[in-house]
């Protein structure tokens, strides 16, 4: 709802065609034997601010079968 009001007051929308969902993540393990797991499912979005930035956030069972959460920036000049 914030984003929402804050794109309304800028004149910014929201473009769809900036937006990649993420559906999962794979890890490959050297130490095999410490029963981590490889299949690391979740659900992550990425939104192309500008041509060099990017915002990420997401949600996914890590490789010591935890869930973990996550929220970033890339910056791709």
């Amino acid at each position: 709802m914030l984003c929402t009001v804050a794109q309304a007051e800028s004149g910014l929308g929201f473009e769809t065609n900036r937006l990649w969902i993420n559906a999962g993540f794979y890890s490959a393990h050297f130490e095999t034997d410490k029963g981590l797991r490889n299949a690391n499912p979740g659900l992550g979005f990425e939104y192309r601010v500008n041509k060099d930035w990017s915002a990420t956030a997401g949600h996914f069972t890590n490789s010591d079968n935890a869930k973990s959460n996550y929220i970033g920036a890339f910056y791709q000049p």
